[in-house]
């Protein structure tokens, strides 16, 4: 069961019990047979709750400072700033104290971004002139300290997410940041000791982040992008493509080390497949993309040569193993043809436009033998619809395109139903 079906299936054990329709212990049971915490609906919907009031009441009180903020004198300022972050940090502290979890993590959560605020007014106060970045990456720390040490994975993750921002800006002026590899090892220690859906989902992506910027930062871009800038998402488009296969394959060794993050793991994987999917669809649907090579198989060369090509290697050899011994055949397929995209590539992105094309038919159809029957025609509908506007006038290539994408979904329905 995916992610917002779990969602919708707490709400619906919360209104069964209110209406009489099932007792406690039979909604328990329910819960337990999806891999839901019962009681998790309820708190993460009073954690919000709290939250948004402890906003308002912040916005209130700098809505009336701000109107008079000249006026106070700057040692007045400086105080009035610190009083407010001692007294949000505190309150989370007292809270803590009490056990009372959700207004303590509200108050921290709340508490990390009157610290950002502290630190563009004391700049201005003070006319302290510094790169942005500096300030960014004082608030990533100091945000990080709290967090890390309340062992809160949201507090974590809203960090994580600060420190994202000064990464992107340092990666802006040209440098990159590699003290974000700490952000993200103390991120995945967090989520060891504390089973954060929301730490697990920020962690995912900066991790992949990460990867992407590395390989492009140790190649000097000089080596990616000899074919200008555009030459480098293809590279871009497979690694991301063998991430997604890699967390779909791991996501069996992570259910046996904590209940559900194995599934939420393989949620991700599949989601993040499909919506790089079917946004390379979209990018390679402009035939003159990049310019093609006159080497035989030059794309081949150029991407195993350089720093992508080697992730790539790494991540198809781990996924690979993993399905052979889950004996995952769709995984298997799946990972083949990605394997086959780098030789596509060579051939320009006309064919990589046809590639995207069958590969997301292909990737639709498993989802709807699978049961994700929405996700997958929401694929399918969106590559007809793709192809239909770029094919307007050669009614013979529409129409092959079409039966060969209808062969495709029998081939699997088919199969399905002999299963």
């Amino acid at each position: 069961m995916n992610f917002l079906n779990r969602i919708f299936l707490t709400k619906e054990l919360d209104r069964w019990q209110s209406d009489g329709i099932v007792d406690k212990e039979t909604a328990i049971k329910i819960a337990n047979l999806y891999d839901i915490d019962p009681d998790a609906h309820s708190d993460k919907m009073s954690f919000v709750l709290k939250l948004v009031a402890y906003l308002f009441f912040a916005l209130a009180f700098f809505t009336l400072v701000g109107a008079n903020w000249e006026e106070i004198p700057r040692l007045g300022r400086l105080a009035l700033v610190l009083f407010v972050l001692g007294l949000v940090n505190f309150g989370g502290i007292y809270y803590l104290a009490k056990e009372k979890e959700n207004l303590s993590t509200a108050m921290f959560f709340l508490g990390n971004f009157c610290f950002g605020a502290a630190i563009a007014l004391i700049a201005q106060i003070y006319n302290i002139s510094d790169e942005p970045s500096g300030g960014i990456l004082l608030w990533s720390i100091g945000a990080f300290a709290v967090s890390f040490a309340s062992k809160k994975g949201v507090l974590v993750a809203q960090s994580l997410i600060f420190a994202t921002a000064w990464f992107f800006m340092i990666a802006y002026q040209s440098d990159f940041g590699f003290g974000f590899i700490i952000f993200i090892v103390l991120g995945a220690y967090t989520l060891y000791k504390d089973d954060s859906k929301w730490l697990a989902f920020v962690l995912f992506i900066d991790i992949f982040i990460y990867i992407i910027s590395f390989c492009g930062y140790i190649s000097g871009f000089r080596a990616i992008f000899d074919y200008g800038f555009l030459f480098g998402l293809p590279m871009v488009a497979i690694v991301s493509l063998s991430y997604a296969l890699l967390l779909i394959s791991i996501s069996p060794l992570l259910d046996k080390f904590r209940v559900g993050l194995g599934a939420f793991t393989k949620e991700f994987g599949k989601n993040f497949g499909v919506f790089v999917l079917l946004f390379c669809l979209f990018l390679f649907e402009e035939r003159n993309l990049f310019e093609v090579g006159d080497e035989e198989l030059w794309f081949v060369k150029s991407f195993f040569k350089s720093n992508f090509g080697f992730v790539f290697i790494l991540f198809s050899v781990a996924y690979f193993a993993l399905f052979f011994k889950e004996k995952n055949k769709s995984g298997l397929l799946l990972g083949a043809l990605l394997v086959s995209l780098p030789f596509v590539f060579s051939y320009g992105p006309g064919y990589a436009n046809i590639f995207f094309s069958l590969a997301n038919i292909i990737t639709a159809a498993f989802l709807i033998k699978r049961g994700e029957l929405k996700l997958g025609l929401c694929m399918i509908f969106l590559v007809a619809a793709a192809r239909y506007f770029q094919l307007i006038g050669d009614y013979i290539g529409a129409t092959a395109l079409f039966m060969v994408f209808a062969f495709i979904v029998l081939v699997v329905a088919r199969k399905g139903r002999k299963k």
